[in-house]
Formats: structure tokens, C-alpha cells, sequence
């Protein structure tokens, strides 16, 4: 089946229904504060969309939603730091420090099912750093009064799979293991997004194209191909770009199976529209509520498609750009239903961060054909046997200047990738715990020196 003909059976009708429209016009009394962005509410409504209008006429388009959802969520946590934590962080934190792999590998934290990986250094005014393959996690000092105790990034690969409150709770319950208290939970940045496929050249759109408040526009490109747009900056940005390129870039084709049972096939080419919302202007638009967060994905929606940009018909004619049609694929993506989000097969997202089988038998395979070359062999079963021999007599010769067996050292590199990919929960070797003497005495003195004594 042709794409064209693809989405023709399958494509959402562009018309503009009485009751979409009504919540497209009420989204100008989102705003608590007159601005946002520098953007007076609802001045850029423009006309209303007109099914008749002859110039519309000829863009008529097939177009295809094929996902939506929320794509980037960060949470800050107001609260304290438990003692017992602080402790226990700051121990984990120096022992990620050490310059002995076999003690860098325990650092990591166990909360209920999770295994974090504690990082040697903070980030920012941030004491410690936790990460898994579900949260990125960066904690405030004991005696921190300035920072949210916790300031969160929840992963795309768990907000695209698992119903949002769940994600919530799970964190909840992590944070509120460390503290003593959570007083409050905000939203400081939201990215939600719609992907479509579209018969439309999303490439031959100009800046003049859109209508918008916005000063900044970024026009993307990669090796000659158009790869998206960027408007906007700071509290308030959008981004246009092509999600199937940048799959394969980010290693996120985990959204395949998303966009599959919506009838995309593996050469459709995808685009995204995403709004990133932050503090200040979720704030305006009383929605940094963590707890009322679902509900107002639609007015945010609505507010970003209608009041702060738009994709329009340039008309020669008339200079008032805000009297300008609205493109027919500005008017599907302005009319997606966020009431319900869609159903789809869940599946369990992952803890652990591991490398995918490309990684391993494409990436990591290119040792045994480069031994093969050098060592004159054909055989790659062959090859194995002769290399795992080789690499033992090979470590085992270099003992007395290393110190570990050809086994020892493996148990050592499988210890560091276990706490980097969140697997196994490591145990100190007997010669680490004769160390730990100098980690604790360590700690103790790096609290010391952090409080000022």
C-alpha cells in the first residue's frame, strides 16, 4: 500500500467540529497573569477556521496521529534529607571516589526494587546523583534550605509505557524513603508531544509560515536534510522535527512499537510536535500541580497549539498575519483529544540500563574479526577459544604488576558494569571491607569539611 493511500484510509478528518472548537477558544482564560512568555493571552486566535476558505482549499492534506503523551516530566521535591540518608550518601558517594574499581563498584543504592548507581560527583548545587533506567535523581544536602530535596527526571522509554500516576507513586515512594518529609511536589518542566505522518513537505515551511510571539527560530539540518524546527526559548519553547531520525540517533526505537498498531510501517517517516513547558509559565497556567497534572495536558495543549503558535497560510493580500488561515495540519494537531490519552499495550519498562544486542554483537563483536585478521584463523569458533586462552595467559603473566588473576579481573570489570548498568547489587570484596576503615574515617571528615568545621 502506498503511503498516500495509507493515510487516506486511515487519516483523521480535518474538520473542525463545533464542540472542538468551543474548547479551542476557551483556552484564552488559561493564563492567572495577563502574560506568558512576553504573550498576550489569546491574541493570537487569528481567524477561525473556515472549512470554505478557498486558499485552505488548496492544502488539503492526509495526515495521521500515530502517538501523543508526555515525552519529558522533572519533579521537584520539597522536604529534608533523612540523617540515616545523608550518611549513607555521602559514604557511597566517597567510595565511588576510590581509585579501587572492586570499591567503586558498591556504590550503589538500594531502594525497594531499584538499584541505583550513586555517582562519584554531584550536579550543580546538588550534593549526590542516583540513576537507573527509570529515574536520574539529584539530592540536596541535610542542611540544604535553598533546593528542592530532590529534583527529578523521570525517563521517556517509562512515561510513553506506564499510566502516569504510577510513575508518580513510584517516585513518590523513592524520594519519601530518603527524607524525612516530602512537603510538596511541583512540576518544573513538562514536554508533551503528538507524533503524526503526513503527505505534507514539513521542509518547505518558512519562518514566515508561522504565527507566534515567539523572538527565537532555529531551522535544523543534517547532512543537507532537513531535520526539524526550534521556536522559542527559555520558559517556553516548541519543536517540529523528524522523531524518526532522531530515534535511531537516541537509540529510542522503543517508540516503534507505539507507532506499529496506529499503522506506521518500518521506511514511514514520523514528525513530532513537542511543547516544553517550564516553572514559570506552568506556573501562569495553574497547572504545576503534580496531582491535577493529566487533566490539564489538553488546555496546555490547547494554549500551545492556538495562543502561543501557529502553523499558517501566508496571505499576500493581508498584511494582519494573525487573520491569516491556520494550515489544515496545524488544524489536526490543534484538535487532538487529550481527554483520554490512548490505550496501548503496556509493557515493562526496564530498571537496568542496558546496551542493546547491537551494542554487543555488532559494536562490541569487532575484536574477533580484528584477532582473526592477526591471527591468521577462519574458524570464529575457533578464534574464541584461541582468544579466551590467550587473554588468560595474557593476565595471568601481568598478575604481579596488576595484581589480579585472569579471573579476578574479569569479576572486577563485571562488578563495575553491574553497578553502571543496574543489575546486580554488589558485595565489597574481603580486601575492599579492610578498607572501609579509611572510607567511613573518609566520610566523616568530608561532612566535617562540608559543614564548615
Amino acid at each position: 500500500m502506498s503511503k498516500d493511500s495509507k493515510l487516506e484510509n486511515s487519516t483523521k478528518s480535518l474538520t473542525i467540529d463545533p464542540k472542538q472548537m468551543r474548547q479551542s477558544e476557551a483556552c484564552g482564560v488559561l493564563a492567572s497573569s495577563d502574560l506568558v512568555d512576553g504573550f498576550p493571552a489569546g491574541a493570537l486566535k487569528g481567524a477561525l477556521p473556515s472549512n470554505t476558505a478557498p486558499l485552505k482549499d488548496k492544502y488539503k492534506t492526509l495526515s495521521k496521529i500515530v502517538h501523543q503523551g508526555v515525552d519529558s516530566l522533572y519533579l521537584s521535591f520539597q522536604g529534608s534529607l533523612s540523617e540515616q540518608w545523608s550518611q549513607k550518601l555521602t559514604r557511597l558517594k566517597i567510595i565511588a571516589q576510590d581509585s579501587d574499581p572492586s570499591v567503586q563498584a558498591t556504590a550503589q543504592a538500594q531502594i525497594g526494587n531499584h538499584c541505583f548507581e550513586v555517582s562519584s560527583r554531584g550536579r550543580g548545587k546538588y550534593l549526590y546523583v542516583l540513576k537507573d533506567n527509570w529515574f536520574h535523581i539529584q539530592i540536596a544536602g541535610e542542611d540544604s534550605k535553598a533546593l528542592p530535596v530532590a529534583y527529578v527526571q523521570i525517563s521517556s522509554e517509562l512515561l510513553t509505557f506506564h499510566p502516569l500516576s504510577e510513575v508518580i507513586n513510584s517516585i513518590r515512594f523513592i524520594v519519601s524513603t530518603l527524607t524525612t518529609s516530602v512537603d510538596s511536589v511541583s512540576v518544573s518542566r513538562l514536554d508533551i508531544c503528538v507524533d503524526f505522518m503526513t503527505d505534507v513537505r514539513v521542509s518547505k515551511f518558512t519562518e514566515n509560515d508561522w504565527v507566534t510571539r515567539a523572538k527565537s527560530f532555529s531551522r535544523y539540518s543534517e547532512s543537507g536534510n532537513f531535520t526539524g524546527w526550534s521556536i522559542g526559548r527559555g520558559q517556553l519553547m516548541a519543536r517540529l522535527y523528524d522523531k524518526t531520525a532522531e530515534c535511531i540517533k537516541s537509540n529510542k526505537q522503543f517508540f516503534y512499537d507505539v507507532w506499529s498498531p496506529n499503522g506506521w510501517e518500518y521506511r514511514d517517516q514520523v514528525w513530532r510536535l513537542e511543547f516544553q513547558f517550564k516553572r514559570e509559565t506552568l506556573n501562569q497556567l495553574n497547572s504545576i500541580n503534580v496531582d491535577e497534572l493529566e487533566e490539564r495536558l489538553s488546555s496546555l495543549w490547547c494554549y500551545g497549539t492556538t495562543q502561543w503558535l501557529r502553523l499558517t497560510l501566508p496571505n499576500s493580500n493581508d498584511t494582519a498575519r494573525t487573520r491569516w488561515d491556520t494550515h489544515p495540519l496545524w488544524e489536526m494537531l490543534t484538535t487532538t483529544s487529550w481527554q483520554t490519552l490512548p490505550n496501548r499495550d503496556l509493557r515493562r519498562v526496564i530498571k537496568e540500563r542496558i546496551p542493546t544486542d547491537d551494542y554487543f554483537f555488532t559494536s562490541g563483536f569487532g575484536v574477533f574479526p580484528a584477532y582473526m585478521a592477526r591471527e591468521n584463523i577462519h574458524s570464529i569458533d575457533d578464534a574464541v577459544r584461541d582468544y579466551l586462552h590467550n587473554a588468560r595467559l595474557h593476565h595471568d603473566r601481568n598478575s604481579r604488576r596488576t595484581g589480579l588473576l585472569f579471573h579476578e579481573y574479569v569479576k572486577q570489570k563485571v562488578a563495575l558494569k553491574a553497578r553502571k548498568y543496574n543489575t546486580i547489587k554488589n558485595e565489597m570484596t574481603e580486601l575492599a571491607k579492610e578498607d572501609n576503615e579509611r572510607i567511613e574515617g573518609g566520610a566523616k571528615n568530608y561532612k566535617r569539611g562540608r559543614d564548615g568545621e
